[in-house]
C-alpha cells in the first residue's frame, strides 16, 4: 500500500491550516547567543506577519521601508516578487518549510541571516524541485538598537565601480571589466528607439554582473529553483544584468517604454522587445527566428500552444518572444508607429480583438498568418 502521497497530502493541509510558522533552525543556529535570540525571534515574527498579511515594515530599515513606499512595492523584500511567483504568501510559506540555516555576525553592527524553503515532503518524481530558494538578509540596529531586516543590495554594491554615460549609471560586479564601446552603443541605441516612438529620455541603473549567483544575491538569493538572468523594474528605473554586458537592447526596451495600468499580455510585452532587441543580450531578432523556424517548421504548433505554454523551451523563453515579435514586426509593416502603440496599450482581455482590427482578419487567421511567416523565415 502506497501511503507516501496521502502523508504528503496531510501534511500539506495541516501545515497551510497552522495557526503560525514555527521556525525550526539547524544546529549552527546558537541561539544562547542573546543577539542571535533577538535575530530568530525578529525574522519569526516577520514570517508570520507576512503570511498573514499583516503589515511588514515594523521589521525592516527605515531605508527599505522608504523606498518600499517611494515605488510602491507591495512587498518589501525583493525576494519576494520571484519567490512568491505564482503563489500567496500564506500559501507559499505554508507550502515550503522555513529552516533557519545560521545566522552569523558580520562585523560590530551587522548580522546576516540565511534561510531554506522546502518541502517537508516531496511528491514522488518532483525530487529535483526542492528546495524552492536559500534567502540572506542582513540585520541591523536602528538608531534605538532595535535590530531590523535590511536589503542586501545597498551593502553589497558599496564598493562596486560606478561609471556615468549619459543617462545610464553604471554599477559594475568586480569580476565585470566594464567595456566603453558597448556602453556608447547602448546609448545609441536608447537614443534611436527614444526617437522613433517618441519616448522620453530617462535616467536609470543598470547593475553589470557575470552570472546568475552574483545577479540574484541583489535580490537576497543564495539560491533559487526558478533562476533568472536579467531582470527590469520600470518603476525603480533599475536593469540588473549577469551576463557583464554593457548594451542590453530587449531591457532597454521594456525599461523606456512607458509603465501602464493595464497588463499587457506577455506575447506582446515580451514580443515587442524581442523584435526590437533581440530574444536575448547576445542574439539579434532575425538569428533568432530562423532558428525558431527550423525548429517548428514540420511541426504542428498553433499561436494558442504557444500562448498558454503547451509548446516552450526548457530553459528559454523563445517561442512565445519570438512569436511576439513577429506579431510586432507585421503590425509596424501594415500601420507604422502607430499601429506599435495601439497593441502596446491593449490588455489581457482585449489584445485578441485589438489584433483581429489591426490585421483585419480573425484571429484564427491571424494564427495561421503567424505560424506559417515562421515556418516559411529565411533571412534576406
Amino acid at each position: 500500500m502506497k501511503i507516501f502521497p496521502i502523508l504528503c497530502l496531510l501534511f500539506k493541509f495541516s501545515t497551510i491550516c497552522s495557526q503560525s510558522i514555527e521556525l525550526p533552525i539547524s544546529a549552527r543556529v546558537d541561539t544562547t547567543n542573546v543577539a542571535h535570540k533577538k535575530i530568530y525571534h525578529l525574522y519569526k515574527n516577520y514570517l508570520n506577519a507576512k503570511k498573514d498579511n499583516l503589515n511588514e515594515s515594523p521589521f525592516w530599515t527605515q531605508q527599505d521601508v522608504e523606498k518600499s513606499l517611494e515605488y510602491k512595492k507591495e512587498h518589501i523584500n525583493k525576494a519576494d516578487e520571484m519567490m512568491f511567483s505564482g503563489y500567496s504568501p500564506k500559501d507559499f510559506l505554508g507550502y515550503y518549510t522555513p529552516i533557519i540555516l545560521q545566522i552569523d555576525r558580520i562585523n560590530e553592527d551587522r548580522y546576516q541571516i540565511k534561510t531554506i524553503f522546502s518541502k517537508n515532503c516531496v511528491e514522488i518524481g518532483k525530487e529535483k524541485y526542492n528546495p524552492d530558494s536559500i534567502t540572506k538578509l542582513y540585520v541591523v540596529k536602528d538608531k534605538n538598537g532595535n535590530f531590523k531586516l535590511e536589503n542586501t543590495r545597498i551593502y553589497d554594491t558599496r564598493n562596486w565601480k560606478k561609471y556615468n554615460y549619459k543617462f545610464i549609471k553604471y554599477i559594475v560586479h568586480p569580476s565585470v571589466n566594464f567595456n566603453k564601446k558597448e556602453a556608447k552603443q547602448a546609448i545609441k541605441f536608447c537614443r534611436n528607439l527614444i526617437k522613433e516612438f517618441g519616448l522620453s529620455e530617462i535616467p536609470f541603473t543598470y547593475y553589470l554582473t557575470s552570472n546568475s549567483d552574483d545577479m540574484l544575491r541583489l535580490f537576497n538569493f543564495e539560491y533559487i529553483l526558478s533562476y533568472s538572468t536579467g531582470r527590469t523594474y520600470i518603476a525603480e528605473k533599475e536593469i540588473y544584468t549577469s551576463h557583464s554586458n554593457e548594451n542590453y537592447p530587449h531591457e532597454f526596451v521594456h525599461l523606456l517604454f512607458p509603465k501602464t495600468k493595464h497588463v499587457r499580455p506577455m506575447i506582446i510585452n515580451e514580443g515587442l522587445a524581442t523584435w526590437l532587441g533581440g530574444p536575448s543580450y547576445d542574439e539579434s531578432f532575425e538569428n533568432g527566428l530562423l532558428k525558431f523556424s527550423l525548429e517548428i517548421k514540420n511541426k504542428s504548433v498553433t499561436l494558442e500552444d504557444i500562448i498558454e505554454n503547451k509548446y516552450r523551451n526548457p530553459f528559454d523563453n523563445n517561442p512565445i518572444y519570438l512569436s511576439g515579435g513577429v506579431i510586432c514586426k507585421l503590425i509596424y509593416e501594415k500601420h507604422g508607429v502607430a499601429g506599435i502603440w495601439e497593441i502596446y496599450n491593449a490588455d489581457t482581455y482585449n489584445y485578441k480583438q485589438v489584433l483581429e482590427k489591426l490585421f483585419e482578419i480573425s484571429y484564427s487567421e491571424i494564427n495561421d498568418l503567424i505560424i506559417n511567416y515562421i515556418k516559411n523565415y529565411s533571412k534576406k
